[in-house]
């Protein structure tokens, strides 16, 4: 048994999801190699290890190795991956490169520094300092492409973020958002929240998780 490169079938359906075969998680692995990081995975299916034997036929030639053993438990849902001999820092770092969020009109992302970056399809073309987050936008409407041909220096203003902001549903990024009041008398209310319906639906929202609990 080896990790093998395939078409995703699932992945083919929908046109905004990346990866095809199989590519990024054989890198992923390369890259950890390289760096001297430890990889378990573990799943239902088996336990998950990396090594590095030779080929048949190359015997000279060493390469990286998926080694497959049976599983830990088998009635293991989902899969867990660990990770050895690397620091909090890197993983601080790695965080960073996380989506919060993604709605049907883009992506929420955490901002790094004092200024808020907005791309439409992944490319750069807005800057905002009093933005609480960065803005991907993947799917433009009729009022978005208005905005965005006639200025392109706002488009990070109404006409996009808080399109994005009404269709969150996610917690994190909207208690994020409501606590940020608290700083409300040190002159740090964040954009967004002067949008008055984007303000009205976080504090509904936070209100039914929180009701949920």
């Amino acid at each position: 048994m080896h990790f093998t490169q395939n078409e995703n079938q699932e992945k083919l359906n929908y046109l905004n999801l990346i990866g095809r075969f199989g590519v990024g998680l054989k890198d992923a692995m390369a890259t950890f190699d390289r760096h001297d990081v430890g990889v378990e995975i573990l799943s239902r299916h088996g336990r998950f290890t990396l090594g590095k034997s030779s080929k048949h036929a190359f015997e000279d030639v060493m390469t990286l190795h998926a080694y497959i053993e049976p599983p830990l438990d088998d009635e293991f849902e989902g899969t867990e991956c660990i990770l050895s001999n690397i620091s909090e820092e890197d993983i601080q770092k790695a965080k960073r490169l996380f989506l919060l969020s993604t709605v049907q009109y883009g992506q929420i992302l955490e901002k790094h520094g004092h200024t808020a970056n907005i791309y439409i399809n992944g490319v750069k073309v807005a800057a905002e300092e009093d933005f609480l987050y960065s803005y991907n936008i993947t799917s433009l409407t009729k009022a978005m492409k208005k905005e965005l041909n006639r200025e392109r220096t706002n488009v990070g203003r109404t006409a996009y973020s808080s399109q994005i902001l009404l269709e969150n549903k996610e917690p994190r990024t909207t208690r994020l958002l409501v606590e940020s009041l608290n700083r409300f008398t040190e002159g740090e209310l964040p954009i967004e929240l002067t949008w008055k319906d984007v303000a009205i639906h976080s504090y509904k929202l936070l209100n039914m998780l929180e009701d949920g609990l």
